[in-house]
């Protein structure tokens, strides 16, 4: 008995067992790393998963993405409203892409210019939350629904 899979070294080459090669199909290695690195993968999914009504994908590079759908805020003024929202794991700074809009609610015609500030100098953002901007247009205060998709460095 012997462990690994047994192929051909070459054209009429003598079987023999041991780590199947890339160029025969296999992965040149016994362990998942190993793996990884010969096959030429340059990133990975380390983590996924859903946190508190986020559904999140944390990449071996340090890159994260999370993403929400249908929360839902109450403005408090006709005019400039903001709202913040918990993220669902700490990012490593406050330079992350943020892109949020509305979605199909009551108040759709009247919510509208959904902003996320600069991320510059960070306005709105910390590591653990996101503060953004919308306007509403009526003296009737609905609920507002917004998705949310956020890109940036977990480490």
């Amino acid at each position: 008995t012997a462990s690994g899979a047994m192929f051909a070294t070459g054209e009429n080459g003598t079987p023999k067992f041991g780590t199947l090669p890339v160029a025969q199909g296999g992965t040149g290695a016994t362990k998942a790393a190993d793996a990884v690195t010969n096959l030429g993968i340059n990133d990975y999914v380390v983590a996924q998963g859903k946190s508190e009504g986020w559904t999140y994908r944390k990449w071996n590079s340090g890159v994260a993405e999370c993403w929400t759908l249908a929360k839902e805020t109450t403005p408090t003024v006709n005019g400039i409203n903001s709202c913040t929202v918990p993220l669902p794991f700490e990012f490593y700074n406050q330079n992350y892409y943020a892109n949020v809009s509305g979605y199909k609610t009551a108040a759709q015609n009247y919510a509208h210019d959904f902003l996320v500030s600069s991320s510059s100098n960070g306005d709105g953002r910390t590591a653990t939350s996101l503060t953004f901007k919308y306007n509403y247009s009526n003296d009737t205060f609905y609920s507002v629904g917004f998705n949310v998709h956020v890109i940036g460095r977990w480490k």
